[in-house]
């Protein structure tokens, strides 16, 4: 009886969250679908428990209870951040003190509700593993003929859709500014410099094969380039799982993820380093993981990780740090049991290092300013600026030699950094921050520690899309070539198939069901739901394949310029098949792995 109670208090606390996240800045589909399955849960947890000896199990191991309980508060955590509005100015009332009940109030029912939502889940999740793992069985495919049939209807598909409609490929302001590099042989590392030269050598060879300097064409080679390696990925991806025996329906609809979500179609053929760079992400995944589950040639894999770590790196701005993330992790994992992996990874770094220091140095390569890294620090200075400003005469003196200070107030946005950085750029002085690293250091903290609140608030504001429910104003995805002096014209070969596409990928935005498909932070919470299994499990690979994601959104935490912005964590949705049947799938007799 007193475990019905039980289950009745938590019912109702799941209830009452799920009311008031109705009033979320976010999507509301994801919580849901969140707090549903938490109900759902709740009552697997208790109906379908064996008369309750599985509970009693699982109460008795301390790793799995503790696990759970870790992961419970984290989801926990997230809810309430991203939705501090509800309970720091909560409607109702203008009296401070009834106001300040009601915030107390809600605070503890959304928080109490989330827990057991989550607990719930994790829990059902660690009670019932062996019924949700998915067991391989190798079958009659042949992984080769697989990989060709993929590698063809991908780059079929994704080509036609291309050609016909949207032809030469998408191309936005940033890769328009590449081009222009191209042509002038003035270059900068804004933008990754070997992503550059790739575009380079793509328009060099559009050159030779049609000498008429046609842009269109030029830009076509490359998008066409970007296809066939966005199908080789996906294709090696599925090559793997079939060779160790995923179920055919597993297969299949992983195929059709990759095959029809308009995110993968367009990306495909899209001019930006956010293509290539979540093409490196997936294949560096995927070959660790065939590192440490012993499948294929071990020194192909090896070499195909070094390579494709060495491309994380230098792709992205934020990529060495989260592949140093990946690098802690591993031997955090694996401590010394795994040397080669760890000398794998040194050596892609000790690579990126070379390349994209040592030699764009001696090259005179330009490398990002400095603001370009600072984000996060600037915007959360920006906040309290704005609401407080009660700065000292040493900080202003400080501040102001790099940004002009009375400008700040009607200059910031909450979502996104870019505005304050044209600021400080306007200055013309960020030397000064390299200069006195210290000194502007000092100045951040000291001006945190009188506002912890308002650095949190904004640091919530500029990040909350990446980790949190959903953001579907912020548009997912773009289909356009921009405005340009360089004769680049988008053309639809087939009237109308571009406003064809154009709706479908709006379909994803407009219906709710298919909204789950391109929110952020739904998905971020997959991986988490993926890293608890691997973990309860105890299945030291599949806890690896969430890390390289994982780690790419920790960066973002601290240097993000945009809150939501779908691009630069489009590698999650390229990797997420591997991260989610890594962590359900059990291979029966398991290789003699490296790892």
């Amino acid at each position: 009886m007193k475990n019905r109670w039980w289950v009745v208090i938590q019912f109702i606390m799941i209830i009452a969250a799920m009311g008031q996240l109705t009033m979320a800045r976010g999507s509301y589909l994801p919580y849901l679908v969140l707090f549903g399955a938490g109900l759902v849960a709740l009552g697997l947890n208790f109906f379908i428990s064996n008369h309750n000896a599985i509970n009693a199990i699982f109460l008795k191991k301390t790793y799995e209870r503790n696990t759970t309980v870790i992961f419970a508060i984290l989801m926990t955590i997230i809810v309430l951040c991203a939705n501090y509005n509800l309970y720091v100015n909560p409607s109702g009332s203008d009296n401070p003190a009834i106001k300040a009940l009601y915030g107390i109030i809600a605070f503890l029912s959304l928080g109490i509700g989330t827990y057991y939502a989550t607990y719930n889940i994790f829990k059902m999740i660690a009670c019932h593993i062996g019924r949700i793992s998915i067991y391989g069985k190798k079958g009659k495919m042949k992984s080769w003929e697989i990989f060709i049939f993929c590698m063809f209807s991908f780059m079929v598909v994704y080509s036609l859709i291309m050609t016909m409609g949207m032809y030469p490929g998408i191309v936005n302001s940033d890769a328009t500014d590449q081009i222009t590099q191209t042509m002038t042989g003035v270059y900068s590392n804004h933008h990754p410099f070997y992503h550059t030269l790739i575009i380079k050598a793509c328009m060099d060879i559009a050159n030779i094969i049609s000498p008429a300097n046609n842009i269109n064409f030029a830009v076509s080679v490359y998008s066409y380039f970007s296809i066939f390696c966005m199908a080789l990925a996906f294709s090696l991806l599925i090559m793997t799982l079939v060779s160790v025996g995923v179920p055919r329906w597993c297969i299949a609809i992983i195929y059709a993820f990759y095959l029809l979500m308009p995110y993968h179609i367009l990306f495909s053929f899209a001019m930006w380093k956010d293509t290539p760079f979540a093409a490196l992400v997936l294949i560096f995944s995927l070959y660790s993981y065939r590192v440490f589950k012993g499948i294929g040639n071990s020194w192909v894999n090896y070499i195909v990780v070094l390579l494709s770590g060495t491309g994380m790196c230098i792709f992205r701005s934020n990529g060495m740090v989260a592949f140093l993330l990946y690098g802690l992790v591993l031997l955090l994992v694996y401590r010394l049991k795994a040397k080669k992996m760890v000398a794998v990874i040194a050596g892609a770094l000790f690579l990126s290092i070379i390349l994209k220091f040592v030699s764009l140095g001696a090259m005179g390569i330009e490398q990002p300013d400095t603001i370009e890294h600072l984000s996060i620090p600037a915007q959360q200075i920006a906040r309290v600026i704005t609401v407080s400003n009660d700065l000292t005469s040493s900080e202003r003196s400080v501040l102001s030699e790099v940004v002009d200070i009375e400008r700040v107030p009607e200059t910031y946005v909450s979502y996104t950094s870019d505005p304050i950085k044209y600021l400080v750029r306007e200055s013309g002085n960020q030397t000064r921050i390299k200069e006195s690293a210290f000194i502007f250091a000092g100045t951040y903290l000291t001006i945190g520690i009188r506002h912890p609140f308002l650095y949190t608030q904004a640091l919530i504001d500029e990040t909350v899309g990446f980790w949190d429910s959903g953001y579907l104003e912020w548009k997912y995805y773009y289909s356009e070539v921009a405005e340009n002096s360089l004769g680049i014209r988008q053309v639809s070969k087939v009237p109308g198939f571009n406003k064809v596409i154009n709706a479908y990928a709006n379909m994803y935005t407009h219906i709710p069901i298919l909204n789950l498909c391109i929110c952020i932070g739904f998905n971020f919470w997959l991986c988490l739901v993926a890293l608890y299994t691997a973990i309860i499990r105890k299945d030291r690979g599949a806890i690896m394949m969430s890390i390289p994601v994982l780690a790419i959104i920790a960066t973002l935490l601290v240097s993000t310029p945009v809150y939501a912005e779908f691009r630069y964590i489009y590698s999650m949705f390229t990797c997420l098949p591997l991260i989610l049947v890594s962590a359900f799938f059990t291979i029966r007799k398991e290789p003699g792995g490296t790892g």
